[in-house]
């Protein structure tokens, strides 16, 4: 369930506590509607799925489209339908991505692909999908359906760009790779604002500017993910210079290769037989040339300008809400 303390401070929780406890139960309805379930003569695939959504995580896009919703006055659709939606499509995307990455753990639970196979997590995340479809019909004729079609197709092509860009410079620069970032996480946290607010009953302005919230702190949720290749311990189960090792340059280190090109740390970037000793290399290098610190500085700025959308909000628990959830990605462990 929806793990508040990553983003609030104790003070935070106490102080915006019925918001979350009523969130709180959404999410335990929430949780029973994911896990309900059954896949006959696929046993293997029906336990990998219940196990990964039974690990968690923290349910950014629901709760977020639940807070939305709680904005509005009329809220005159179903909110839980669409919560799931966006949980399962979200989920997909993971099981898809850990088969490109060839990842063995997630939410610090064995990946599908390292317990089964490939061809039975591909399967497993097509099936994430087409549950995430049944929800559909709710929905016919309030724009969230066409929203949601389209952010599906942004995370594809999201994830096309990536794979055709594995281990290449040429092509790649900062704001080539922010697009990236937007279609393959924050489009889909935008869109969560968003039909959260149009489930709700908000004014085209307002959901308008919800979804440039989400956007923008979708921006920086990823950016500060990308910045785990260089701190990351055990508690995130992911290796330093993982991203790096994969053929994937993110943000720290495209501002590296802009702001300090090295034709020699180009190169062994683009190899794809690297040791230890050419990732601590590499690692020096991005952090010698400020990619890690120009990195939090476009945090800083994307978290900001979020905020600043919230201005045409009316004031209440659900604002400060969200004000905090953004404010906390600057402060978030990476």
């Amino acid at each position: 369930m929806m793990q508040w303390q990553a983003f609030c401070s104790e003070k935070q929780i106490r102080e915006l506590k019925p918001l979350f406890g009523e969130l709180q139960k959404v999410l335990e309805g929430l949780e029973t509607e994911l896990m309900d379930f059954q896949i006959p003569g696929r046993p293997e695939m029906e336990d990998g799925l219940k196990r990964l959504i039974g690990a968690g995580g923290k349910r950014l896009r629901p709760s977020l489209a639940w807070v939305c919703y709680r904005l509005g006055e009329e809220q005159k659709l179903p909110v839980l339908p669409l919560m799931c939606m966006l949980e399962l499509m979200h989920t997909a995307s993971l099981v898809h991505d850990d088969i490109v990455d060839n990842a063995a753990l997630r939410r610090n639970v064995p990946t599908i692909h390292s317990q089964t196979n490939r061809r039975t997590a591909a399967e497993s995340g097509d099936f994430l999908l087409g549950k995430a479809m049944e929800y559909l019909k709710i929905y016919r004729g309030t724009g969230i359906n066409e929203i949601l079609a389209d952010v599906s197709a942004q995370m594809c092509r999201g994830e096309f760009s990536q794979m055709r860009n594995l281990y290449q410079t040429a092509g790649q620069n900062v704001e080539t790779y922010l697009m990236q970032c937007r279609q393959k996480t924050a489009y889909l946290i935008a869109a969560s604002c968003y039909c959260g607010a149009a489930a709700g009953g908000l004014e085209q302005a307002q959901k308008e500017a919800l979804r440039a919230y989400g956007e923008g702190i979708g921006i920086a949720f990823q950016l500060k993910d990308d910045l785990l290749d260089f701190t990351a311990d055990a508690e995130f189960g992911k290796k330093r210079g993982q991203d790096l090792r994969n053929g994937i340059f993110t943000l720290p280190v495209l501002y590296a290769f802009s702001k300090n090109p090295d034709p020699r740390m180009i190169q062994l970037a683009e190899s794809r037989e690297k040791t230890e000793s050419d990732l601590e290399q590499l690692l020096t290098y991005v952090k010698d040339a400020n990619g890690i610190e120009y990195t939090l500085e476009r945090i800083n700025a994307v978290t900001s300008e979020a905020i600043s959308r919230l201005a045409v909000l009316p004031d209440g628990m659900p604002k400060q809400a969200l004000i905090r959830i953004a404010e906390a990605l600057d402060r978030r462990k990476v």
